[in-house]
């Protein structure tokens, strides 16, 4: 949704959730990815994504380190990228 370039009400809509919500999880996808912008997750995702690919040919949660980004899949979504 954020590849789309929705705004967190466009997002609260399509999700049924409220604005706020919508804001705290973007905010926390940003955070999760180190992102300052927008465009920043969603090119973080899609290069993860890639990767992902390369490496596991699937779209299942990542065995990962506790400091990299948990839930992948989940934030991928959110970002627009591989949409299930």
């Amino acid at each position: 949704m954020l590849a789309a370039g929705l705004a967190n009400k466009e997002i609260a809509a399509r999700l049924n959730i409220s604005d706020h919500t919508a804001k705290f999880h973007v905010a926390a996808i940003l955070g999760k990815l180190g992102a300052a912008t927008r465009t920043e997750a969603v090119a973080l995702a899609s290069a993860a994504a890639s990767s992902s690919f390369k490496s596991r040919g699937s779209f299942l949660p990542l065995p990962c380190p506790r400091r990299s980004v948990p839930n992948l899949p989940g934030i991928m979504f959110l970002a627009g990228v591989g949409e299930r």
